[in-house]
């Protein structure tokens, strides 16, 4: 059952089969309710325990400067937890967060710890209890950004730098220092009215980085370097 529902996975009904079945039901007048409804697969073998867990919807938002995943699931027997993957180029996926498989039907998993990217790739790891596991599909989040609105001097920098925006902020905001990689390394919150930020850095090692600036109606990201 188990390599049948990959292989009904792998193979979605097609324009062929659903002409075939058409001319099938001109015929005899009965359809194959399988290619009408590819989902009555799950439906009916789920309840046996041997299929992953039936992932329903998966979306992906962008609330409030971050971003909230949710998806609705169905037949969550023998299941384990769902890890959450993130990607910068949709290629390398890193785990970024998990939840456990509580039979809960709905899932919201939020991501405040953007990589300072202006696009981010999503993807969920269904793990059941043998280890077993398959994979959502991906959703995108193409966050606006507005990097001409920052400039960043002097860049390279040793140990402090200034970020002057073309206008004051007009909310209070949070400003993210991450690495290469995505993560965190630095975090402030910074009030509103504000146009020009000094900041010393002294504690980072030599590298490239990405600022943040993020509230609920913006995404700045600049580059910025940093030699010893």
């Amino acid at each position: 059952i188990q390599l049948m529902y990959k292989w009904h996975l792998q193979d979605p009904v097609s324009q062929k089969e659903i002409d075939r079945n058409n001319a099938i039901y001109a015929l005899q007048n009965n359809r194959n309710p399988f290619i009408d409804h590819p989902e009555y697969v799950a439906s009916v073998w789920g309840c046996t325990g041997l299929l992953p867990v039936t992932l329903v919807n998966f979306t992906a938002t962008v609330t409030s400067g971050n971003v909230q995943l949710q998806w609705l699931v169905a037949n969550e027997i023998n299941f384990s937890r769902y890890e959450v993957e993130r990607s910068t180029d949709g290629t390398r996926f890193d785990k970024a967060g998990t939840i456990a498989g509580s039979n809960l039907g709905r899932y919201t998993w939020l991501d405040d710890q953007l990589p300072g990217s202006p696009t981010t790739f999503y993807r969920l790891k269904m793990v059941d209890h043998d280890g077993t596991f398959s994979y959502s599909s991906t959703v995108v989040v193409r966050l606006t950004t507005t990097a001409n609105r920052v400039l960043i001097y002097p860049n390279p920098t040793s140990n402090a730098f200034t970020l002057q925006l073309n206008k004051p902020l007009s909310v209070n905001s949070t400003l993210v220092i991450s690495d290469i990689t995505g993560r965190p390394v630095i975090s402030l919150q910074v009030n509103a009215r504000q146009q020009i930020i000094p900041l010393t850095i002294t504690p980072l090692p030599a590298g490239r980085y990405i600022v943040t600036l993020k509230n609920s109606t913006e995404f700045l990201t600049a580059p910025l370097v940093i030699t010893r």
